[in-house]
């Protein structure tokens, strides 16, 4: 009897170590909102120009692509003009060419609004807004999940292109447009990150810059 008890409690201590380390995120420190968190769908869409099939994920009960944007369209460009850099790191649009890439896909995708970029940096733990100001419980470990290809969306550092046509920042920062006009000057919101962010920022870029992008519906 004494046996079946030491094995009981011993198979208890194991689920409850289990359970633990399954609601922990990065580090142990993060727990992530399993109700609103990535949940990667057997679903796929092919890319209007080639062979490329996106993985998708739910999250906050819409659809978003876990891949930057390839599809073809005017205002868009490979960083350098080479396409290994579209295969490795996606696409670079301007703030229109964004828009049309997403449509390009029919079946009703769309570029996302700043606040429903918000809304799943939320959902993984927080974003640094415009001043500077963290939001949520923690923007770094949000950060960290959502660059992991396997517990987040598998953010790369894709660089950006100036409105003067000039690329930087591969493997150094990155720019994701969303919809959302932010001022009378035509400069556009997005999510913005580099390799020794703390969190990703919201900030906004010309119109005819170069970003890349992630479709939703």
């Amino acid at each position: 009897m004494k046996q079946l008890i030491h094995y009981f409690l011993f198979t208890c201590l194991l689920m409850l170590l289990g359970c633990n380390a399954g609601d922990n995120g990065v580090g142990g420190s993060f727990t992530m909102d399993r109700n609103k968190a990535f949940v990667g769908t057997d679903e796929v869409v092919e890319d209007p120009n080639g062979p490329k099939m996106y993985r998708l994920a739910s999250i906050n009960n819409q659809t978003w692509f876990m891949e930057n944007s390839l599809a073809i369209v005017r205002g868009s460009w490979c960083y350098e003009n080479k396409g290994i850099n579209c295969g490795n790191y996606g696409r670079l649009y301007s703030a229109s060419g964004a828009r049309f890439a997403c449509k390009a896909y029919g079946g009703g995708w769309r570029l996302p609004t700043i606040e429903e970029w918000k809304a799943v940096l939320m959902s993984y733990g927080g974003y640094i807004d415009e001043d500077n100001q963290p939001k949520g419980r923690s923007p770094e470990e949000a950060l960290k999940l959502l660059v992991s290809t396997t517990s987040g969306m598998g953010l790369k550092l894709g660089g950006v292109r100036s409105v003067e046509g000039a690329f930087t920042g591969l493997d150094e920062q990155s720019f994701i447009w969303t919809s959302s006009e932010a001022d009378p000057y035509k400069n556009y919101y997005g999510i913005v990150y580099d390799k020794d962010a703390k969190g990703i920022r919201i900030s906004r870029l010309p119109k005819e810059a170069g970003g890349l992008c992630r479709c939703i519906r």
